[in-house]
């Protein structure tokens, strides 16, 4: 009898531990999933958040830049009134220099200097009337990494020169580095290509890297290269 009721207690014993494991075990899978859900959650809103200050801030430049391209100073294209007029709008804005492109790409910076931008994207496309923004460029004379900005100067209803505002690219690593999720987490931003234009680690930006590319030589960067292709696709 005390045999049967000792293997009774040991057999009850055991089910009671397995099944503890089972519910332990699943409670904590739930308790994983709903924290999972919430990260997201979390990380979503601040990839959200991330996405409209950007937004928010390269509308203010482009609305900066038209207001003094509408200027009937600027209109005019005497570059001798103009200058002055950028000088003094430096320091107003956030823009490093501004110059008037002349019809024939010859840019003329409120410094002084000249360069020529006819085959620039940025340029073209405030020719063509429209307000533009470029992707990160390294800028030839410093080796800096730059935004441009681009706006149309428009007289009597035709376009007759672009105001051109030069922007450090480091304002797009200040956004992602104030987005981070944790102690250890990170926020990146990436253009409709995939490269990285902003990074926590400066020379993934300055390099233009690209996970959808390095892929091809480092199967690790998969989760990240699926991740920047999902992000635009």
């Amino acid at each position: 009898m005390k045999s049967i009721k000792a293997k009774l207690i040991v057999y009850f014993s055991v089910i009671i531990f397995l099944s503890s494991i089972i519910i332990g075990f699943i409670s904590i899978l739930r308790a994983t999933e709903s924290l999972t859900n919430e990260v997201e959650k979390a990380l979503g809103s601040l990839a959200f958040d991330a996405a409209r200050l950007t937004e928010s801030r390269i509308e203010t430049q482009k609305k900066t830049l038209l207001m003094i391209a509408m200027r009937e100073d600027i209109k005019s294209m005497n570059w001798e009134i103009q200058q002055p007029i950028l000088q003094r709008q430096i320091k107003n804005t956030n823009f490093l220099d501004i110059a008037v492109v002349q019809p024939d790409g010859t840019a003329y910076y409120s410094t002084g200097t000249t360069s020529k931008l006819r085959e620039m994207e940025y340029v073209r496309k405030a020719f063509s009337g429209e307000t533009y923004i470029s992707d990160l460029l390294i800028d030839s004379t410093t080796g800096e990494i730059v935004v441009m900005y681009a706006a149309p100067i428009e007289r009597d209803g035709k376009v007759v020169g672009a105001l051109i505002g030069r922007r450090e690219g480091e304002a797009l690593n200040r956004i992602t580095d104030d987005s981070g999720y944790g102690e250890s987490g990170y926020a990146y931003m990436i253009n409709l290509k995939g490269t990285v234009v902003a990074h926590p680690d400066r020379n993934k930006v300055h390099n233009q890297w690209n996970p959808i590319n390095e892929v091809k030589n480092d199967e690790s960067l998969k989760s990240v290269s699926t991740s920047a292709a999902t992000s635009f696709a």
